[in-house]
């Protein structure tokens, strides 16, 4: 789970990016990955596998903490590992998205609008990431370009959150948790809500008020 080697965003070429304008142009009408997938990967760790093999019953509550198992291989591979929800996710409404899915589509890929194979998932996502990164920074001033790495993409939001890990002085134990290992999930996820991810991003508008009509 090494990111030593990608570059993790700065909160300079976040609050570019993700700027309520530039996010909103990202959305795409029944691709709710474009929404979710670099919050979860900025909260959580997730890397792009384990953001396109989530499936509904993913979605745990255990130890009295919501959490989600991800996996790094499809086909309903045994969870790789346990991961408490940062409360922003649940402030932006991820646990009634997925409880809509668990009534509706249990079977379905949480994120299924890209195809994956056993082994790879979310490609094309990737690939409309990078593209999304490239628009914006052709928009920008000269002046601003450089606040983009060229090596700037998805793994950069996880990066991100391994950078936050390491800042926020995480113990030892929820860091052994975070990578896998068996420990104790309520501990975790108040260390966990002090990670100021929130804080790193402009504001950004809540899931249904754009995928969600009334």
């Amino acid at each position: 789970m090494s990111t030593q080697q990608i570059p993790p965003f700065t909160p300079e070429a976040l609050t570019l990016l993700f700027r309520q304008e530039n996010f909103l142009a990202f959305q795409k009408p029944g691709f709710p990955s474009h929404y979710w997938a670099p919050l979860l990967a900025a909260c959580c760790g997730a890397s792009r596998n384990e953001v396109f093999f989530l499936m509904p019953g993913d979605l745990i509550q255990k130890q009295g903490v919501w959490c989600l198992n991800l996996r790094r291989l499809g086909d309903a591979d045994t969870p790789t590992r346990t991961i408490p929800l940062h409360p922003w996710l649940l402030q932006l409404g991820l646990i009634d998205l997925i409880r809509s899915q668990q009534e509706t589509d249990p079977q379905k890929r949480l994120f299924s609008e890209y195809r994956a194979g056993r082994e790879n998932a979310g490609m094309v996502f990737s690939r409309a990431f990078v593209q999304w990164i490239k628009t914006i920074v052709a928009a920008l001033a000269p002046e601003q370009q450089h606040l983009f790495a060229a090596d700037f993409h998805f793994p950069s939001l996880r990066a991100l959150f391994w950078q936050q890990v390491e800042l926020a002085g995480l113990s030892s134990q929820s860091v052994e948790l975070l990578r896998g290992q068996q420990g104790d999930l309520t501990r975790v996820a108040k260390e966990l809500a002090t990670l100021p991810m929130q804080e790193l991003f402009p504001p950004l508008p809540d899931f249904k008020d754009i995928y969600i009509q009334p």
